[in-house]
């Protein structure tokens, strides 16, 4: 499911757009690249709140899909969230990009159910 349109920013290599789906509505958010440490994510994704600040959302890390297309693979969460959500932001023909989510898989959701 699309939850967010983006454009890439050449000169830093970030992404902006907004998020927009049933229950989440968040303009302003910034896919920003940051250096990378060890196992740490490529990108941090910060939101606006209606007063202008900035706020962290979650993270990104570069991946390659089956096919060889490179995409980022974004994890948001914040309290008022059930649990995080799952995205993948990845380069449409019109040189936008596409923010677009994905629930977990059941096996794994009952693999971690197991473990409670």
């Amino acid at each position: 499911m699309v939850i967010g349109q983006f454009k890439k920013n050449d000169a830093d290599g970030s992404f902006a757009g907004d998020i927009v789906s049933y229950a989440l509505r968040i303009a302003g958010v910034t896919i920003r690249p940051v250096e990378k440490k060890g196992e740490g994510p490529d990108f941090i994704v910060d939101g606006t709140n209606d007063e202008g600040e900035a706020f962290e959302l979650g993270a990104g890390w570069m991946e390659t899909s089956t096919n060889g297309k490179p995409y980022v693979a974004v994890r948001m969460d914040a309290p008022t969230l059930p649990e995080p959500i799952q995205c993948a932001l990845t380069r449409q023909p019109d040189s936008g990009y596409t923010l677009v989510w994905s629930r977990r898989k059941k096996q794994k959701q009952n693999e971690e159910a197991a473990t409670f």
